[in-house]
């Protein structure tokens, strides 16, 4: 490969290379405190928080319980649920019955009251440990100026997993209104011997176009690739957003409790401050650049197929998976599923089965909605694929349904990526007749090789058929650069995408190079119009 590379005499690409640099940590001096709850009071100061109240809110005329996340609790403004205790503010989550829920906590908010754009945002706190408390310290937009959540944006400065206290994880939501929704964030993993049951300082720092978010000053996120559909960058995350603090108990985040979680569950915080940087101006808001450098495909990526789709068994006609793969939930036994999960489930409502059905003499996944669930992931068609960061993909398939329905199609990490949304969370909207649906993307977040990819198609019950299931990775990698295929190396040539192989022989691809000069292979594909270029070998 080396001497192939020592040929290449002139290429001639078109690209764009923009580099965006991180803004660093503010010391002190750099920031001046313009509000704060230090909970020296006897009682907590209704001048700066407010409380949610119930189980539940409203979302267009309709009801949402569980504050959309299946949580359990009842928020209250009672003694029982929030007070002061020690110069700190205390959240007691309990477990009795109230108001038709098993358990009872508090949600404090400053929403009315007092709300930033912008600035440092400080808290020192500690969460309570056991399975299926859920702390969070978080912000919402005082105006949903580009719609209902999560277009105008949600920033989630720390959230807990009661039964993973040696971890936190911030987020932020964007994009559209739900469910075409999309999240980012980063997990910080606490030293040995710490945990988030310790007192720790959690931060954000918050400029145009940029979030930085810290534990004990160990700054482990920067986010700043984000987007609205109805505004410009840096929306949404451009207007005035208040605190919120709570405990909840159960949801999807961590689960419900167990008889193991001990209860009451007590989240403390010992103080709240909101700084304003004055030490100098704040940075100007510049969007990260469309192009990220591809990173190389990782020995443990699951192989993409001949032909390029990274999904395996899109005919539907393997009954088992190959090497030790295991069948997968709710559909060992159905043949000509192997690879896939299928899911349907009973904690959102969702209940359904999975039959294989011949269309048109092609091979589709039929879908029936015996329950169709609370949620758009209450029934899942789902297969597990690797993404690497920097990779642009093309996702396709066709679809029908028995009546006019919605379905939702995404990409995203499981529970230990925080189920963060690589691709855009895409409506797709079903007729009875079969059409096909494409849509393209860049894995901006780190590299997942088990990333999912999801057929979400709760929410109706009509009847719904897929197939013809592609992701290809459809990457320009500018003049010369490893492909995401091992030790395959892409060069862009006019209209034409070649690949040289360091293989001998490699049987799938049948060009042979001069065999008195290289070992090797080469494919040109034609299909592929969009890499520009020029190639001379001399």
């Amino acid at each position: 490969m080396k001497l192939l590379a020592s040929m290449v005499i002139a290429i001639v690409c078109v690209g764009l290379c923009t580099c965006l640099s991180s803004g660093q940590k503010g010391e002190d001096s750099m920031w001046t405190l313009i509000w704060s709850d230090e909970f020296k009071r006897d009682e907590i100061d209704r001048l700066k928080w407010t409380f949610d109240i119930g189980n539940g809110f409203w979302f267009h005329d309709e009801w949402v319980s569980g504050w959309g996340n299946e949580e359990l609790e009842y928020y209250t403004d009672r003694g029982e649920n929030a007070f002061i205790e020690n110069g700190m503010l205390v959240i007691r989550a309990v477990k009795e019955s109230y108001e038709g829920c098993s358990y009872t906590s508090a949600r404090l908010k400053t929403e009315g009251l007092f709300g930033k754009l912008y600035g440092k945002f400080e808290f020192r706190a500690r969460f309570p440990a056991g399975k299926g408390f859920w702390p969070a310290i978080w912000m919402e937009p005082e105006i949903h100026q580009y719609g209902s959540w999560a277009a105008s944006g949600e920033i989630d400065i720390v959230e807990g997993r009661g039964s993973n206290p040696s971890e936190v994880s911030s987020a932020i939501h964007f994009g559209a209104e739900w469910p075409d929704n999309k999240h980012t964030g980063e997990t910080y993993l606490f030293p040995e011997g710490e945990s988030a049951s310790d007192f720790h300082i959690y931060t954000l720092e918050w400029e145009p176009g940029e979030l930085r978010f810290y534990v004990d000053g160990n700054n482990y996120a920067t986010l700043n690739r984000w987007y609205t559909r109805r505004g410009t960058y840096p929306a949404p995350f451009n207007k005035k957003f208040y605190i919120k603090i709570n405990l909840a108990v159960g949801g999807h985040f961590d689960g419900n409790p167990t008889e193991a979680t001990v209860f009451p569950g007590l989240m403390h915080i010992d103080y709240v401050r909101v700084y304003e940087l004055t030490g100098s101006e704040y940075r100007f808001p510049e969007k990260p650049p469309e192009k990220i450098p591809p990173e190389p495909r990782p020995d443990q990526a699951r192989p993409a197929l001949e032909d390029g789709n990274e999904i395996y068994n899109t005919t539907f006609t393997l009954d088992e998976p190959a090497g030790d793969m295991p069948m997968t939930r709710d559909n060992a036994g159905i043949p000509g599923t192997a690879y896939w999960f299928f899911l349907h489930l009973p904690e959102f409502g969702g209940e359904g089965t999975l039959s294989i059905e011949k269309i048109d003499n092609d091979n589709y996944a039929r879908i029936d909605i015996l329950e169709p669930g609370i949620q758009p992931y209450s029934v899942q068609l789902i297969q597990r694929v690797p993404l690497i960061k920097g990779h642009k993909y093309r996702a396709s398939f066709r679809a029908k349904a028995s009546g006019m329905r919605v379905i939702q199609f995404k990409i995203n990490g499981d529970e230990d990526n925080s189920w963060v949304t690589y691709s855009k969370a895409e409506s797709v909207h079903l007729t009875p007749e079969l059409k096909g649906y494409e849509y393209t993307f860049v894995m901006e977040q780190k590299t997942d090789t088990e990333a999912r990819y999801e057929f979400n198609v709760g929410l109706d019950s009509h009847s719904v058929w897929i197939g013809h299931i592609r992701l290809d990775d459809i990457t320009d990698y500018g003049d010369y650069k490893m492909s995401p295929y091992g030790n395959r190396s892409i060069i862009n040539v006019g209209r034409y995408f070649v690949q040289f192989i360091d293989l001998d022989p490699y049987p799938v691809y049948n060009q042979p190079v001069d065999p008195d000069s290289y070992t090797g292979y080469f494919l040109i594909d034609s299909a592929l119009e969009e890499y520009p270029g020029s190639l001379i070998i001399q």
